[in-house]
């Protein structure tokens, strides 16, 4: 008989387990490598998508924002047109996140510097920045096909409009509150003149040949300390915003700034000054800032300061000498003096910012209205976005009847309120929907002026397309300085 022997097999190896092992680990590794590539992919599709809904939703509600047109005459449709196709305008692509050496071509619509990268598929969008000066920046921002920039070094300058002597700010080139205090006034002014005839040719769809003459810009008789209303922000620091309840913080010890928004930093910068802002409201401002300091316990979030000049009163003492005060309060009231009209409005609501240049505005109003008129006096005026009433009450004295139109029910009773207030009788406010503004007007166009005052977005198509069917004699179009040293122009 013979018998079975069993044997068991032999173990592995340390040597075969350990490299079995960092096989696994290896593939195990590659594996969630190849996840979190995934995920990244992933986020980053949705990041783009987001960006492109975002974006299309801005075009669809103001147009195409004005930097396009500078992209398209830079890059080329061409080279554009490549660039979107293959969904790339978002992308991250060099020089992002590092120091280039760039020349600055010309200024956008908002008073940045722009350049083109040295690939030539971006462009490059610079504070401070003036044309023909060579500029050592550092692209941070992405924006469809541009790159917000941030300036660290002047290399050269061949600029003729750059003046640092002029800068009167301590926060100049770090605030992004203005963009031209280095730039001579007169040179402001033709810069904002150029602002205005771009957006008639790239915004109006008319023929070149059938584009009016864009008048010079008028000037703002005050080009510093003339802005009647500050709104300086700020936000609750992570250490309130996420306090435990009854958890006791010391508010002395935390840093919040107060002020406005860097220009390149994304940060609120502390500003204890600001030189375009009226002498009353710079005096209030630090105690504004101290008193939400002490009590930063009491917000839940950051919020947004209002300071508003204004008269102490309509008393005849108070308008002889001018006397001003800071309101603090959206709800209370504010008064204001334009020639001989007086003005009461919530300081909440709007009231143009810049007292010294409404006379020229309306002046200019009453010029044009009689030279264009065949009457020996103007009949109509139809103010539209009239808000509180400015141009339909300063100017119901050279007109037969006037209607001003507004949307916000609010604002048409508190046009009510100030035609009352100086006892004008020949002024209607009719608070107009956005589809059938004009309905209630019934003005022979051929006898009728109209004053077009827009929010800062413009006009939309639906206006638009009613003032034209409306057929007025007179549409007032003219630039105006209202806020020197900044970028705005208003039309």
């Amino acid at each position: 008989m013979s018998t079975l022997t069993l044997h068991s097999p032999p173990s592995p190896s340390a040597a075969a387990i350990g490299k079995k092992t960092r096989a696994e680990e290896q593939h195990t590794n590659g594996l969630q490598h190849e996840k979190e590539q995934r995920q990244v992919a992933k986020r980053h599709r949705k990041h783009i998508h987001h960006l492109k809904k975002a974006y299309a939703k801005q075009v669809s509600k103001n147009g195409n924002p004005p930097i396009l047109f500078d992209i398209l005459e830079m890059l080329g449709k061409e080279q554009v047109n490549g660039i979107v196709s293959r969904g790339e305008e978002f992308d991250k692509v060099a020089p992002f996140n590092e120091v280039v050496q760039v020349t600055i071509e010309r200024l956008s619509a908002h008073g940045d510097g722009i350049a083109r990268t040295a690939q030539g598929d971006r462009i490059l969008a610079i504070p401070f920045t003036l044309p023909g000066e060579v500029v050592r920046v550092y692209p941070y921002g992405v924006e469809r096909l541009y790159f917000k920039s941030r300036l660290v070094e002047i290399v050269s300058t061949e600029s003729s409009m750059r003046r640092d002597d002029l800068v009167q700010c301590q926060y100049f080139g770090k605030c992004g509150g203005c963009q031209y205090q280095m730039v001579p006034y007169e040179q402001q002014l033709k810069l904002k003149q150029s602002v205005v005839r771009n957006a008639f040719a790239h915004y109006s769809g008319l023929d070149a040949k059938l584009m009016p003459p864009v008048l010079p810009t008028v000037a703002s008789p005050a080009t510093m300390q003339y802005r009647t209303k500050l709104t300086p922000h700020f936000n609750l620091p992570y250490s309130l915003r996420h306090r435990k309840k009854n958890e006791h913080v010391d508010a002395k010890t935390l840093d919040i700034p107060i002020g406005f928004d860097g220009a390149t930093s994304g940060r609120v910068m502390d500003i204890e000054e600001c030189p375009i802002g009226t002498p009353t409201i710079n005096a209030a401002l630090p105690a504004k800032q101290a008193d939400v300091r002490e009590r930063i316990t009491d917000y839940k979030n950051g919020a947004t300061l209002l300071l508003r000049d204004s008269l102490k009163d309509l008393e005849p003492e108070t308008l002889q000498e001018c006397k001003s005060v800071v309101v603090t309060d959206h709800k209370a009231t504010v008064y204001e003096l334009v020639g001989d009209i007086k003005f009461a409005t919530p300081a909440g609501a709007f009231f143009q910012n810049n007292r010294s240049i409404i006379p020229l505005v309306v002046d200019y109003v009453k010029q044009q209205s009689f030279l264009q008129s065949n009457q020996t006096k103007p009949q109509y005026l139809v103010d539209t976005y009239c808000g509180s009433g400015l141009f339909a009450l300063t100017l119901a004295g050279m007109f037969h009847q006037v209607a001003g139109v507004e949307i916000s029910a609010s604002s048409i009773e508190c046009a009510k309120h100030n035609a009352t207030l100086n006892q004008i009788e020949n002024a209607t406010f009719l608070a107009g929907n956005a589809e059938n503004i004009f309905g209630s007007i019934a003005y022979p166009p051929s006898q009728t002026t109209v004053v077009i005052d827009p929010p800062r977005r413009g006009c939309d198509q639906a206006f638009i397309d009613q003032l034209v069917a409306l057929k007025p004699r007179n549409i007032v179009i003219r630039g105006f300085d209202f806020f020197p040293q900044t970028h705005h122009v208003e039309v």
